[in-house]
C-alpha cells in the first residue's frame, strides 16, 4: 500500500471533522446537477441546441461518441435509483430508440470514428436483432466510417434467463459488439439475493468464461459497502474478480439515493452498512496492486501494462482547447448528451422519461415528444465560458488527462484566479499531485474524497445556487455531493 491508513486519515483529518467525509447519503458521479439548474427549454434555446448539435456532427475535429439507454429490467434492486421499467414491453422501447435516430437528417454527416455504448436498465435484454437494428441505424443514418470500440452492459442473468447463452455472446461478437462490461457487483450469493441482483456468483463467472472464449474485451463491475457486506466478503468478490485477469474492473462505491428500499431501511435504522470508505478503498488499492493493476480514475483499475494506450498525448497550449472539444449523443428515455465545442455556450441535455406516471398525458414524454417531431429533450442545462472551463477541468482531473499545459490553458482562458489557487491549496495540503506524466491526479489521500475534490471547481454561483433547493425531493434527480460540505471544503482550502 503506497500510502498508510494512518497517513491518510492524518491528511484529512482537517476535513473530516468538518464534515467532509464520504458517505453512501452523499456520493456522485459529475454528470447531473439539480433540476433547479436546468434552463427553460425555450424555442430560442432549443434552435440554439439543435445549431449546435449540427455543428459538432458536421466538424471533424470533434469526438462524436453515442450512449444507447435501453431503461427496461427483469427486477429492481432494492437499491437501484436509475430509470428503469419492470413493465412494458421490449418491441415498444425499440421502436421509440429507432424512430429517435430518424429525427436526424439522413445524408448529411459523416463521421470517421465513433464508439458505442449500450446501457441500461440492461441492454442485455435485448434479442441480437433488436440490437442490431440500432446499430445499423445509428452507422447509416450518421455514415459512420469506424466503430472503434462498441460495448454492451451485459446482465449474468443471461446464464438463467437464455436457453443458450453461448449463443448469444457469440452473436454478440458477430453482430460487431467488441466490449462487454459485466455487471458482477459481488461474489457473495447471500448479499447478491438480499440486494435482488437475479444471479449468483456461479452464474456471473460462467458468462465470465464465454466472453473469454470469443474474445471480448471485457470489464466488470464491483460495488463495495452494499449492505451486509463485509470486509471478508469485499476480499473475496477483489480477488475472485482481479484472478479472472479482465481487461478493467471498476470498483463502484454504493450509493444511496431517495426512492429507493434501501435508502428507507437506512434511513430507518435498519440497513447495515460497514461505512469504512478509507479502509475499503485501501483494501481495493492494495489487492489491484498485488494483481498487477493500476488505478486510471477514481473508480477504474486497469492493466498497467495496457494503460499507455489510454496516456493523452502532451498537448501545446494552442491545441488544448480543441482536445477537450467532444459530444456525447444520448438515444433513449432518460439518456443525457453532452454538446461540448469552444467555450462559448455548451450544453448538457437529458431525455424525458418513456412515460410520465405522474401525468400519462404530459407532453415531455419521451414518445410523445417523437411523435410531435422534437428532439426529445425535457432538460436543458447551459454552461457559460466559466462553467465550461470548470466542466473541462472537473473531467480532465477525473480522467486523469489533466496536463500541465492543458491547466495553464484552462486557467489562462478563466476570469478567475480560483483555480490556480485551489489546485495548489489541494497540492500544498497533500491530497493532489502531479504524476511522472505531467498529469494532474489525485493522492491517497485525495482519492478518498476525489467528488467533493472536482466538485469545489464549480462556480461559487451555481453552489450558492444548489444550497437553495436543495432537498430530498431534488436530490433523488442529480449526482453531486452536498453543496454545502462542498463550499465548506472550498473555504477551508483558500484559508
Amino acid at each position: 500500500m503506497a500510502t498508510s491508513i494512518q497517513k491518510i486519515k492524518s491528511i484529512l483529518k482537517p476535513f473530516t471533522a468538518k464534515g467532509i467525509t464520504r458517505s453512501s447519503l452523499d456520493d456522485y458521479a459529475i454528470i447531473v446537477f439539480p433540476r433547479g439548474m436546468m434552463n427553460p427549454l425555450t424555442p430560442e434555446i432549443r434552435k440554439k441546441i439543435e445549431n449546435k448539435l449540427d455543428k459538432i456532427l458536421s466538424d471533424s475535429n470533434v469526438g462524436k461518441n453515442f450512449y444507447i439507454h435501453f431503461g427496461m429490467c427483469t427486477r429492481k434492486c432494492s437499491g437501484c435509483h436509475y430509470d428503469s421499467t419492470t413493465q412494458g414491453n421490449k418491441e415498444e422501447i425499440i421502436k421509440a430508440i429507432l424512430d429517435h435516430i430518424d429525427l436526424f437528417p439522413s445524408n448529411r454527416y459523416s463521421i470517421d470514428k465513433s464508439k458505442f455504448h449500450f446501457g441500461g436498465g440492461t441492454p442485455s435484454l435485448m434479442s441480437i436483432k433488436q440490437i442490431k437494428s440500432i446499430y445499423d441505424k445509428l452507422v447509416n443514418k450518421f455514415n459512420i466510417k469506424t466503430i472503434t470500440e462498441a460495448t454492451l452492459e451485459v446482465h449474468p442473468e443471461i446464464n438463467r434467463i437464455y436457453s443458450n447463452p453461448e449463443n448469444y455472446i457469440n452473436q454478440l461478437k458477430n453482430l460487431g459488439i467488441t466490449r462487454i462490461s459485466l455487471g458482477m457487483q459481488e461474489c457473495d450469493d447471500k448479499i447478491l439475493k438480499q440486494w435482488g441482483r437475479g444471479h449468483t456468483k456461479s452464474d456471473a463467472l460462467k458468462v465470465y468464461k464465454l466472453l473469454k472464449k470469443y474474445k471480448f474485451k471485457t470489464n466488470i463491475d464491483l460495488i463495495w459497502n452494499l449492505p451486509n457486506q463485509t470486509f471478508k466478503s469485499l476480499e473475496g468478490s477483489l480477488r475472485t474478480t482481479f484472478e479472472l485477469d479482465p481487461e478493467s474492473i471498476c470498483a463502484y462505491f454504493f450509493w444511496l439515493k431517495p426512492g429507493t428500499k434501501d435508502y428507507e431501511l437506512y434511513k430507518e435504522g435498519r440497513l447495515k452498512l460497514l461505512n469504512k470508505p478509507i479502509e475499503m478503498k485501501c483494501l481495493i488499492k492494495s489487492i489491484a496492486s498485488e494483481y498487477g493493476y493500476k488505478q486510471k480514475k477514481p473508480e477504474w483499475f486497469h492493466k498497467e501494462g495496457d494503460l499507455t494506450k489510454y496516456s493523452e498525448k502532451r498537448p501545446s497550449q494552442k491545441s488544448a482547447a480543441g482536445s477537450t472539444d467532444f459530444a456525447l449523443l444520448g438515444i433513449g428515455q432518460s439518456s443525457y448528451s453532452y454538446l461540448f465545442s469552444g467555450f462559448k455556450e455548451n450544453y448538457m441535455l437529458w431525455s424525458p422519461v418513456f412515460k410520465n406516471a405522474e401525468d400519462a398525458s404530459a407532453k415531455n414524454n419521451y414518445r410523445k415528444m417523437i411523435d410531435s417531431g422534437f428532439q426529445p429533450y425535457d432538460r436543458v442545462l447551459v454552461f457559460k465560458k466559466e462553467e465550461t472551463i470548470r466542466l473541462y477541468l472537473m473531467f480532465g482531473l477525473r480522467t486523469k488527462t489533466l496536463t500541465k499545459e492543458k491547466l495553464d490553458y484552462l486557467i489562462e482562458q478563466s476570469t478567475s484566479k480560483e483555480i490556480e489557487t485551489l489546485v495548489n491549496g489541494y497540492i500544498r495540503r497533500g491530497l493532489l499531485s502531479w504524476n511522472e506524466n505531467r498529469q494532474l491526479t489525485f493522492t491517497d489521500a485525495g482519492d478518498m474524497i476525489p467528488n467533493y475534490i472536482m466538485a469545489t471547481f464549480t462556480t461559487n454561483e451555481w453552489l450558492n445556487k444548489m444550497t437553495k433547493i436543495e432537498n430530498e425531493k431534488e436530490n433523488r434527480y442529480y449526482w453531486f455531493p452536498d453543496a454545502r460540505k462542498v463550499l465548506k471544503l472550498k473555504r477551508t482550502i483558500f484559508s
